[in-house]
């Protein structure tokens, strides 16, 4: 029986040559290797397909695929409807899914929600296009000048959050979606787990695969701040869907994105503190750390370092009040939240399923550490020192540390 295997890892002639030795000693004959191509056409005499496609086992290469004669494709494990299944439709999963394309693989992406994952839906895209408008108003606001005025009006939160939304459908179109259809493979909507099989459900349909990816991200989880869940809170997603700017805002965190979303709502006109666990910027050099506190004195953002937040709370007008320690003040109504955990299948799926799916691989998402908006007219804000136990109270009055 004459099959066609593609095979990666073939470099030179020298990498056909071995190739073609290692089929001959499982079994195959006329064999005929195009290294430059990627495959090898044989006679399989009695080889099964597994042993072909384990015939290069032990060497660099690896056979990905067995076509027989009419061009149906198989799995080198056997028959599958698919040779690739994948969980999450974020940049590392469109990534696989390309790339097993590229080896014409059979491939389905699963998703549960929107396409495209963090950065173009909830992330980078639409952080950095209100950031940019941020910027313009913030500009608009300074006289930097002799003789030339400049002003900016209050900011009409509906319409900038609006085009920001036609910003992210458009690159979510185009770079995500419309490239299933370039790539030709196949991209299903529903919540999947793995089952007995190990295989793929999905919303009552079963798909069993050679080779399953995982990659479905994180998702904002709310840290555990006693009050906060009664008090209602923002995320770092729903911060950018408002449709209404607070008038002042806490942020607690000093990572990437808290700072993000602390000069966003600055820039904006909206009056932020930030409250600081350990020190602003903690993983970066401290130059650069102490230009972002420079900067961020000069957006006239109050930055609180070494200091936590005990609790949140409402008192009998709505306003939001809170806890913490020396340094801190004041902040404004609705609390958020946004720590990031391991989304869907990485928490939910059946373990065992997982287990013996040996060949499955996840995607690790980047720690994300949290920031917490806390909007409206006056609060008060406990906050407990790292170093010790003392814990101080300043009320909303009480001007910001310095």
């Amino acid at each position: 029986m004459s099959v066609e295997l593609h095979i990666s890892g073939m470099t030179c002639d020298a990498c056909a040559r071995h190739a073609t030795g290692a089929l001959q000693d499982a079994g195959a004959h006329d064999i005929s290797v195009d290294w430059r191509a990627g495959r090898a056409t044989i006679d399989a005499g009695g080889a099964s397909r597994r042993d072909l496609a384990r015939a290069l086992d032990g060497t660099k290469y690896r056979v990905e695929r067995i076509v027989d004669p009419i061009g149906v494709g198989a799995s080198i494990d056997g028959e599958y409807e698919y040779d690739l299944a994948i969980i999450g439709s974020g940049g590392g999963a469109f990534a696989a899914a390309i790339a097993g394309r590229g080896r014409d693989l059979r491939v389905v992406m699963v998703e549960r929600g929107v396409v495209g994952g963090t950065c173009v839906n909830i992330g980078c895209i639409p952080s950095k296009a209100l950031l940019a408008a941020a910027e313009a108003r913030h500009r608009a606001a300074q006289s930097h000048f002799p003789g030339i005025s400049t002003s900016a009006r209050p900011v009409d939160m509906r319409q900038l959050v609006g085009a920001k939304d036609e910003i992210v459908g458009e690159l979510r179109q185009s770079k995500y979606i419309d490239l299933a259809g370039e790539y030709v493979f196949e991209l299903l909507e529903g919540d999947a787990r793995f089952v007995e099989g190990p295989a793929l459900e999905v919303d009552g349909r079963r798909i069993e695969a050679g080779r399953y990816v995982v990659a479905t991200g994180a998702e904002p989880t709310v840290p555990d701040v006693p009050g906060l869940a009664e008090a209602g809170y923002l995320t770092s997603t729903t911060a950018m869907e408002l449709d209404e700017l607070p008038g002042s805002l806490i942020v607690i965190g000093g990572g990437y994105v808290a700072m993000e979303q602390a000069q966003l709502f600055a820039h904006l006109g909206s009056q932020v503190r930030m409250l600081v666990r350990s020190t602003l910027a903690r993983g970066e050099e401290p130059q650069v750390a102490e230009a972002v506190r420079a900067a961020f004195e000069d957006d006239g953002i109050a930055v609180h370092e070494g200091v936590t937040a005990d609790h949140v709370r409402r008192d009998g007008s709505g306003v939001v009040q809170g806890g913490g320690g020396p340094g801190g003040g004041g902040g404004g109504s609705t609390p958020g939240a946004s720590w990031r955990r391991t989304n869907g299948p990485m928490r939910s799926l059946a373990g065992s399923a997982i287990a013996r799916a040996n060949s499955a691989c996840s995607s690790r998402s980047a720690g994300v550490r949290p920031w917490l908006p806390v909007h409206a007219a006056s609060s008060r804000v406990r906050l407990s020192k790292r170093s010790g136990c003392s814990v101080a109270n300043r009320s909303a009055a009480a001007p910001p540390a310095e």
